[in-house]
């Protein structure tokens, strides 16, 4: 697997796992009438969707990653 399609996953996999807790804890607050908390967790879900988006638009690779790709060996397939 290359390191590109590696770290998408990751990245894709966390956001959905937070996906999925944000749904349990909107049906648990919904089952106990607690919109506080409802609105907390989507105003939550939201802007953390918005800094990554943002984060991840970035034209130039992160330091670190631009050293691990640099150190990288190809390999054939």
């Amino acid at each position: 697997m290359r390191y590109t399609d590696f770290l998408r996953s990751t990245v894709l996999l966390a956001a959905a796992e937070a996906t999925a807790l944000a749904v349990v804890t909107i049906a648990v607050a919904a089952a106990q009438d607690d919109r506080t908390t409802i609105i907390f967790a989507l105003a939550w879900w939201v802007l953390a969707a918005l800094i990554g988006a943002l984060l991840g638009r970035r034209p130039e690779t992160t330091t670190a990653i631009g050293r691990l790709l640099a150190d990288a060996q190809s390999t054939h397939t």
